[in-house]
């Protein structure tokens, strides 16, 4: 930006014309006069600056409150064009293609056969099983569930889901959540064998969370 200026390179600051006899700039002095002016007649005058436009007062009603401006809305005479070219909806699936000769299965059909309506069991359904905190027993009494089980199963598969009461997400507590899971699982197991259930009918699934045990027949 150059060098910097030095105290004589600096103009003098303009005074008035009463201390130096004129020196002043004729548009300086012409402001200093209206202002005096103002003074004299003790009245005060609007300032506004070169250029600006002078806002309008806002609308009142007769009381004093501000009126709020009319807000109105035009709607269209034509609605929204929908285009023409729409693509045309097909009344079914297509075709299975052909590959080679070599004939697509067709899940849709399958030769008129209906595939068996299994109910596989969810982690919430079946009738739950107690376990004292934080071990792989059961509590007292809960032995007329595994008795009901194994006496309503038929030749039915059994699921047992065994829960961990994980308190935590850490891999730690989740390790320890599931190892119990696991444990309580087996105990059911072994609790079902010993009243006849084969072991190849019993599914079992461990979940870190959740309290207990669940025992479901696969109908």
């Amino acid at each position: 930006m150059g060098t910097m200026p030095t105290a004589a390179d600096i103009p003098p600051i303009p005074t008035h014309p009463a201390s130096n006899g004129g020196g002043q700039s004729a548009s300086l002095a012409a402001a200093d006069d209206g202002a005096q002016a103002g003074h004299a007649t003790g009245g005060s005058q609007p300032k506004s600056e070169q250029g600006m436009a002078r806002q309008p007062e806002p609308a009142r009603d007769s009381s004093g409150q501000l009126v709020m401006p009319e807000v109105t809305q035009t709607v269209s005479d034509h609605p929204e064009a929908i285009p023409a070219n729409l693509p045309q909806i097909a009344d079914g699936p297509p075709q299975l293609p052909s590959v080679g000769g070599i004939t697509l299965p067709d899940n849709a059909a399958r030769d008129g056969l209906e595939a068996p309506a299994y109910h596989l069991a969810t982690p919430d359904d079946g009738d739950p099983v107690h376990f004292l905190p934080g071990s792989d027993q059961i509590e007292e009494g809960e032995e007329d569930v595994v008795n009901t089980i194994a006496r309503e199963r038929g030749n039915s598969f059994v699921i047992v889901n065994g829960y961990g009461n994980a308190a935590t997400a850490t891999a730690e507590g989740q390790t320890a959540a599931l190892n119990l899971a696991l444990l309580r699982t087996r105990t059911l197991s072994n609790m079902l064998q010993a009243r006849g259930v084969p072991a190849n009918r019993i599914t079992v699934h461990a979940h870190a969370f959740g309290n207990g045990a669940r025992m479901a027949i696969v109908r």
